[in-house]
């Protein structure tokens, strides 16, 4: 690619970001964001490139309580990358969450990462249903020389999207007090944890529950530190269930 002339505020995003992938979506991604970035500086003006770094190395992403990701199936990355630009089905070999290993004749739609591992959907040829396939799982895959039409298929957010409403899903994002989110550790998993954002706010993180309830129910162990709940219906059963607790502690 030719070079391009990047203002400093944009190389500090650029960096930011790059910072971003390496903490919290590591292997292959978090590489190559961090071997861009050195490419980035090293076309900028000498005297720029020294105040740049400066406000870079100021700029501290806490270590999430999660792992990050090892990087575990990024192999497959190039290849998927291909077989979605080019629209081409892929033959791939897979192992279920359940065990057994099967093969499928797919077609890519996009790619996403959630609960700390990247993931492919598909339509599934075999299903003749759209599918999720987790990278880390895939044995082999190979693109073929079939393709298939660009608007055969819903675009990845329009299946998300979808993938919500069929199964009763629930979106929701938590802002947490910031030095109380580190404590919130692995159980948030348990609850559809999708991601988590440090803003000016708090910590916010994003849910995509199945049981409302019980995420409300998870939530109130983190009393004041729940600053906000961004969803009308579960932001009004958690004041249920706290009025409920109320209640039920002044009788106690």
């Amino acid at each position: 690619m030719p070079p391009v002339n990047f203002q400093t505020d944009e190389a500090l995003a650029l960096s930011i970001a790059a910072k971003f992938a390496s903490t919290r979506i590591g292997g292959r991604i978090g590489e190559d964001a961090e071997r861009a970035m050195d490419k980035v500086l090293a076309v900028v003006a000498p005297t720029d490139r020294r105040r740049l770094q400066d406000v870079i190395d100021a700029v501290a992403l806490p270590t999430p309580s999660h792992p990050v990701p090892n990087g575990e199936g990024d192999d497959w990355f190039p290849l998927l990358q291909q077989a979605l630009t080019e629209r081409r089905v892929v033959d791939l070999q897979y192992t279920a969450h359940r065990g057994g290993d099967s093969e499928r004749a797919v077609e890519p739609i996009g790619l996403c990462h959630y609960s700390l591992h990247w993931h492919l959907i598909a339509w599934c040829r075999l299903r003749d249903d759209y599918r999720d396939f987790r990278l880390d799982r895939i044995l082999n895959a190979t693109v073929t020389a079939a393709h298939f039409a660009r608007d055969q298929h819903a675009g990845i957010d329009d299946y998300l999207a979808g993938l919500s409403a069929a199964e009763n899903l629930c979106p929701v994002t938590v802002v947490f007090e910031t030095d109380i989110a580190s404590f919130v550790g692995s159980d948030r998993y348990r609850h559809g944890f999708l991601e988590e954002s440090h803003e000016a706010d708090g910590v916010h993180m994003r849910f995509l529950t199945a049981q409302p309830e019980f995420l409300c129910r998870w939530l109130l162990q983190y009393t004041s530190a729940v600053l906000h709940i961004e969803n009308s219906d579960l932001r009004a059963l958690w004041r249920e269930l706290i009025d409920e607790l109320t209640r039920h502690a002044s009788t106690r």
